[in-house]
């Protein structure tokens, strides 16, 4: 008998999807900046390559690949935060009364 996976089970709360894709943003930082090291060729280690940047992935074509999947994750997740301070902001911000009359 094979044991069933619920969503239960995986999910323990409504937070832990959230801290997944931070956890997946938070390993893609070293990843980019590195890369943008490389690029403008200040790079301490000698790798042999002058104009190709491999970052800490290994080859050019693999951190393309990895920095194209993880950027609309960081596009939601800016847009998401852009949306919540918009609306924390107007939700606080003291109304005004007219006083003309």
């Amino acid at each position: 008998m094979q044991p069933t996976i619920s969503r239960e089970t995986v999910l323990i709360d409504r937070r832990q999807p959230s801290l997944r894709w931070s956890a997946v943003l938070a390993g893609s930082l070293p990843v980019s900046l590195y890369a943008l090291v490389q690029r403008l060729h200040l790079d301490p280690v000698n790798w042999g390559f002058d104009e190709l940047m491999t970052s800490l992935v290994g080859h050019p074509l693999y951190l393309a690949a990895y920095l194209g999947m993880v950027f609309p994750l960081c596009l939601w997740r800016i847009l998401r935060l852009v949306s919540r301070i918009s609306t924390t902001a107007s939700t606080t911000l003291p109304m005004r009364i007219s006083t003309d009359t």
